[in-house]
């Protein structure tokens, strides 16, 4: 499949969240490392637990974009190192914090491919069914959700391609690499249009 826009190079092998809700802070940290053509992730830990404070609520629970935008706004991420992934204690000194906003709007293709074109990955909040289970099993491709919906998930939208049926999106999920196609798998625009709820971008502060 040919890409009109692909900004897969500015990210390493997808990750995975494992069996916890931290979908939307692995996609808001894998959107940001890419805005800022930084060479290593961003720790996703610190953004859920950070963020699971502003809510006050369980760690165990799902955050909000509210709550990640007011964490990359007031205190930043920092590096995976500096706090990995499944540590409560973080180890970060005199690590660096990254500060970025956040702003959302619904699916719009145009606005979409602008912000690819300009190096940004859009974050996207997804209403989702047993698609996401089975991807295999819909050749590389989501064209229509699998009812009844099942969660709401968050993925990056990292490319796009024109095709003769249409615009297609390429989505950079966190359930590791052996999901899809490595980690990723394309969507026509009529899913991202039945499913999506939200999408974010991210613009470094400092």
């Amino acid at each position: 499949m040919g890409v009109g826009i692909d900004l897969r190079s500015l990210l390493g092998p997808a990750r995975d969240q494992g069996p916890r809700q931290t979908c939307l802070s692995f996609a808001v940290s894998d959107a940001h490392r890419a805005s800022r053509r930084h060479g290593v992730d961003f720790s996703a830990e610190c953004l859920h637990l950070r963020a699971c404070a502003v809510l006050d609520q369980p760690l165990e629970e799902a955050v909000s974009p509210f709550a990640t935008a007011r964490v990359l706004e007031n205190f930043g991420q920092v590096e995976e190192e500096a706090w990995p992934y499944g540590s409560s204690a973080a180890s970060m000194n005199d690590s660096p914090a990254f500060k970025a906003r956040q702003a959302a709007s619904g699916f719009a293709p145009l606005l979409v491919r602008d912000a690819l074109q300009n190096g940004q990955p859009v974050v996207s909040t997804l209403a989702i069914g047993g698609e996401f289970w089975g991807v295999e099993d819909q050749a590389g491709l989501l064209r229509a959700r699998v009812l009844p919906i099942e969660a709401c998930h968050a993925v990056v939208i990292i490319a796009v391609c024109e095709t003769d049926e249409g615009a297609v999106y390429l989505l950079r999920n966190s359930w590791g690499k052996a999901w899809g196609q490595a980690g990723h798998v394309w969507a026509h625009a009529d899913y991202m249009q039945e499913a999506t709820l939200a999408c974010l971008t991210i613009e470094e502060l400092n």
